[in-house]
């Protein structure tokens, strides 16, 4: 006899009655009727209550519980605190599934898989694709290791996650924080034994400019990018706590590629969504980081977040343009100049000879050669630079 697992689809609700009907119609349409719709309205104040009433009458699958506004990772939390299912769904509000989102996606539950992850479609307001959309990079049946959870993207709406396997983590979305997705999935797959990959697009995510993905995007964020912060430090807490380091392999003393690899993207998405008055507050939350959870031994292995953490931001362009002009030249007796024209000449050129090899590998004919020309001048570069620093440091 086939078995049928219970499936609790989680929906957090707050003022978007314009896409609220397309949501629910995904949910209670599904070719899977084993399910769970449980509805959190977070105190909205447009028609999205009446149209969550409607669908309610018409389906009794449709749990509708309402709160005062507290955030949407409250309405996550409030909602797995009323799951029956066996297995997760969750679906944001002005998204939507495929019609048969959850029949595939449950066809892939196995005793050993904590976790199932599908693909997603990505589309703004007039429908029109995004592309590329999220790149998947595993299929099938794969065992968690540091490399896969660090190539998973964090979002918590693209997987089924096994009930048993939540209540075992006990791990729950940070209230009042943005980008709660990266803390609640990082932590989860951590600790998770197996994931399967679904290539199927069965969910559809809205981007909307005045979504919080919009505004941070558009450096709108203001100092919420400092929730960036809180999230490191949620899952750092979290990962030292539950000895994420010998679970991995590592000593106690030694930081997992996993935590080095958590400030690195913490970094990247205040230097490309936090707007620039807030870059030199925010790297000094990054070095106190670094320095709190001891994870400087490790900082060789990865030289952007080396270079980010020795070099402030306000810094780094000053060096470069004053390498162009070559006034460093008069300055060469100034120790400390001497060094930072030494990290910030390396960093330029890594980042230049990164760029001319992938152009050698597209470029033929007289073309070819002249980029071969550049990336032997910039290879000349870096190879003196690290022989000066070699020479320094005896």
């Amino acid at each position: 006899m086939k078995y049928f697992p219970k499936v609790s689809i989680i929906v957090p609700v707050y003022n978007v009655e314009k896409y609220l009907s397309e949501c629910m119609k995904s949910a209670c349409n599904q070719t899977y009727t084993n399910i769970e719709i449980i509805c959190v309205d977070d105190g909205s104040t447009d028609g999205s209550s009446a149209i969550l009433r409607k669908y309610a009458e018409e389906d009794a699958r449709i749990i509708i519980i309402k709160q005062e506004n507290a955030g949407l990772s409250a309405a996550r939390n409030t909602a797995l605190s009323y799951a029956t299912g066996e297995w997760i769904a969750m679906l944001d509000s002005d998204d939507y599934f495929d019609v048969q989102a959850i029949e595939k996606a449950i066809s892939c539950c196995d005793i050993d898989v904590d976790v199932i992850q599908f693909g997603v479609r990505m589309f703004d307001e007039n429908g029109d694709k995004i592309a590329p959309g999220l790149e998947m990079k595993f299929e099938g049946k794969q065992a968690v290791t540091e490399k896969l959870i660090t190539s998973i993207y964090a979002g918590v709406w693209d997987k089924l996650w096994k009930k048993s396997f939540l209540d075992r983590c006990g791990v729950l979305f940070p209230v009042g924080l943005h980008m709660e997705d990266l803390a609640f999935s990082r932590c989860c797959l951590s600790l998770a034994k197996n994931v399967y990959f679904l290539r199927d697009k069965l969910y559809s995510y809205r981007y909307r400019e005045d979504s919080i993905m919009g505004k941070h995007k558009n450096k709108q964020g203001g100092r919420r990018i400092f929730d960036y912060v809180k999230i490191a430090e949620f899952c750092l807490d979290f990962w030292k706590e539950r000895n994420i380091r010998e679970r991995f392999g590592y000593s106690a003393e030694t930081p997992s590629f996993l935590e080095i690899e958590l400030i690195t993207n913490i970094k990247n998405c205040i230097h490309w969504w936090g707007a620039r008055e807030y870059q030199h507050e925010a790297w000094a939350c990054i070095c106190e980081l670094v320095d709190h959870y001891k994870l400087g031994s490790r900082l060789p292995e990865f030289l952007d977040l080396a270079f980010y953490y020795h070099l402030p931001p306000y810094v780094r362009p000053m060096i470069h343009e004053m390498i162009k002009m070559n006034r460093l030249r008069e300055q060469e007796n100034s120790e400390l100049k001497r060094n930072l024209l030494l990290l910030a000449n390396e960093d330029y050129i890594l980042k230049r000879n990164r760029q001319f090899s992938l152009l050698s590998k597209l470029v033929w004919g007289e073309k070819r050669r002249k980029y071969k020309e550049k990336k032997k001048y910039y290879h000349d570069l870096l190879t003196r630079c690290r022989q000066i620093r070699k020479e320094a440091e005896i």
